[in-house]
């Protein structure tokens, strides 16, 4: 059919800690963790969830120097929830401690709200740096569309010390002149 096999994992307060698709992936940009299509043929179909959250969201274009996969969620009591259009199932799920550690309950929720602040907070970071480059072409473009403006010089001037501190901002928060060792 049409509608896409929707397969989301939530935690135990009902929080989704990663949403799949059988829907094409979007094109991961440079830097972006490719895209999981959920497998959905007619027929019996398997599927193993890699116990990470969602990766981190990206800036377009840019080189990140690292890893923005989801974090490993910790041991607890999770949901699986599948959804194909009105239909529904869900199914109870349980994630084990690695046997190799002997972390307390305490120590993993600890790890987990660490985690779970680091990833939205370089997400945000990263969400704000897309927002702030639409912006900057936003000025570039009425600065173009007013070239022949009387006030043509005044509205340049302001878009340009505009996106000037726009790529300040950028460059304090994600290094984007960063390049590989290749460059």
């Amino acid at each position: 059919g049409d509608q896409p096999l929707v397969m989301e994992v939530l935690d135990g307060a009902g929080k989704v800690v990663r949403r799949l698709t059988s829907a094409a992936p979007p094109r991961a940009g440079a830097g972006a963790v490719p895209g999981v299509r959920l497998p959905a043929s007619a027929g019996l179909n398997r599927f193993a969830w890699d116990l990470r959250t969602a990766p981190i969201d990206t800036v377009p274009a840019q080189y990140i120097n690292g890893n923005l996969q989801g974090y490993r969620v910790g041991p607890g009591t999770y949901r699986v929830r599948l959804t194909l259009g009105t239909h529904t199932a869900e199914q109870a799920l349980r994630v084990l401690p690695d046997p190799r550690t002997s972390l307390t309950e305490a120590a993993f929720v600890e790890q987990q709200t660490l985690l779970a602040t680091i990833h939205a907070r370089v997400g945000e970071i990263h969400r704000r740096v897309v927002t702030l480059r639409d912006l900057r072409d936003q000025a570039n473009a009425i600065v173009e569309r007013n070239a022949r403006h009387p006030q043509a010089a005044a509205i340049r001037e302001v878009a340009g010390n505009l996106t000037a501190a726009l790529t300040a901002w950028e460059d304090e928060a994600i290094q984007s002149r960063q390049k590989t060792f290749q460059d």
